[in-house]
């Protein structure tokens, strides 16, 4: 996904470098933790950022904080912004397609991914850079963005 939004910004003419870490997936806490380390990091090599971000899946969010692993007590020295995919990855990619960026927000996470299985017949985890862009374009990016508080924060972020 981030690889494809550098693409997207590439073509747009935004002059922005997205130094991309896969955080290889687990709880939000865990997620977080590995983001800030490695942020720090990079931060300690290259030197500031203009920004951070995290992608991080909300399906859990609230069960993670009730066993304690409330990822906002990670960022406190860091100032990475948390992006919230609801309720998932799957989530925003169903959102992307046209007439379902106001739909399907709340919904479980396995529900998404049967909808958007009907919508997307050959998706399939995980997608690549090149399979994003031939599904999808900007305006489906910046449509969605309109209904999902966390894609319109990174659009915002990303300028």
């Amino acid at each position: 996904m981030a690889k494809w939004l550098m693409m997207l910004c590439d073509r747009e003419g935004l002059h922005v470098y997205l130094d991309i870490r896969i955080c290889k997936g687990g709880d939000a806490f865990a997620v977080t933790s590995r983001a800030v380390e490695e942020f720090g990091r990079r931060r300690n090599k290259y030197g500031e950022f203009d920004a951070g971000f995290v992608l991080l899946d909300s399906d859990r969010r609230e069960q993670d904080i009730s066993a304690g692993r409330n990822p906002q007590s990670l960022r406190r020295c860091h100032p990475l912004r948390f992006i919230w995919q609801n309720p998932n990855i799957e989530g925003l990619f169903l959102r992307l397609h046209f007439g379902q960026e106001q739909k399907h927000h709340g919904l479980p996470a396995h529900v998404v991914e049967r909808l958007l299985q009907s919508k997307w017949e050959d998706y399939a985890k995980p997608v690549s850079t090149l399979v994003l862009d031939r599904h999808f374009i900007i305006d489906d990016l910046r449509r969605a963005a309109r209904y999902d508080s966390g894609l319109g924060e990174l659009i915002e972020i990303l300028g």
